[in-house]
């Protein structure tokens, strides 16, 4: 239930005005600065790895992103997923982003009888919002939503061909020494909606998972970033009914400024507790990797215009 992200484009119209004898064009005017935006030390969003931070692209500033997301490990069998999100940001309004993209990934898994191979396409839109500033409030706080939608093929997804997400989100960070260490906490929860097209097979149950996320970053030089996060899920079915399972993740993650334009970010997360509603048995002990993977990696390249 990672957060991804996508393909967006804005067009902006200006008005003309005619002097008496001479042509002139006149921008559009353009909205005040919130207090939430004028950051002393503006932050990259992707210096916390897993996590996300509070800043938005600059009014009018555009962005573009690729990412991968890396999904291993399972209870029955070896299990590799893979995940592409391609997006572009835009900063329609001051301290407010959206962001549409376009997701796609492939699913093997040789456990299962082979019977788990599979394939997903789509895309979705996510807007964000900062309301709250670091230097004027001592935490920064953004809220995101994003609404994704994904069709699947593959023996892996059936009952279903189609998946809809809503993904409402809670972005906090602070700075926690100037210029220097920063932290930052996520809340997020998936509404996870499944369309059932196979008949006889049974019912295709919509399900929740909720993240609590947190993390830690230092810049050791001017650009470059090194740190660790922290994430808890649980998984429940028909969004807030009874739990599946849960599990606990951590590893490092680092940011690195390559040019002013380019930057480049890494995290690798491993679980580390975890438990599911079947017991140790089908959890294989202390983990849960029947509901959740055992190893999670992301990769993102992001380019400002």
């Amino acid at each position: 239930m990672l957060r991804f992200a996508a393909l967006a484009s804005a067009v902006l119209v200006s008005g003309a005005a005619f002097a008496a004898d001479l042509p002139s064009r006149k921008g559009a005017p353009v909205p005040p600065p919130s207090a939430a935006c004028l950051e002393k030390n503006a932050l990259p969003i992707d210096v916390f790895g897993f996590q996300v931070g509070t800043d938005t692209n600059d009014y009018q500033a555009l962005s573009a992103s690729v990412q991968y997301n890396g999904f291993y490990g399972t209870r029955f069998g070896d299990f590799n997923g893979h995940q592409i999100i391609g997006q572009v940001s835009y900063g329609i309004l001051p301290c407010m982003e959206i962001g549409p993209y376009l997701t796609g990934g492939w699913v093997k898994n040789g456990g299962l009888g082979g019977i788990g191979n599979g394939s997903y396409f789509g895309g979705g839109l996510e807007a964000k919002y900062k309301f709250l500033g670091r230097d004027t409030h001592g935490l920064g706080a953004t809220f995101d939503i994003i609404v994704q939608g994904v069709g699947n093929d593959g023996a892996f997804y059936a009952p279903t061909k189609s998946t809809w997400d809503v993904i409402p989100s809670l972005f906090l960070d602070k700075e926690l020494i100037s210029g220097k260490l920063y932290g930052a906490i996520n809340v997020a929860y998936d509404f996870n909606f499944r369309n059932k097209v196979i008949a006889g097979i049974g019912d295709a149950t919509d399900t929740g998972v909720l993240r609590l996320g947190a993390a830690l970053s230092y810049q050791l030089v001017e650009g470059f970033f090194i740190g660790a996060d922290i994430n808890h899920f649980r998984r429940y079915k028909g969004f807030f009914g009874d739990e599946f399972g849960y599990a606990t993740t951590l590893g490092p993650n680092f940011y690195w400024q390559a040019t002013p334009k380019l930057a480049v970010t890494a995290a690798y997360n491993v679980q580390v507790a975890g438990k599911t509603t079947g017991g140790p048995a089908l959890s294989g002990g202390d983990l849960d990797i029947v509901n959740f993977n055992q190893h999670l990696l992301k990769v993102k390249f992001a380019y400002s215009f």
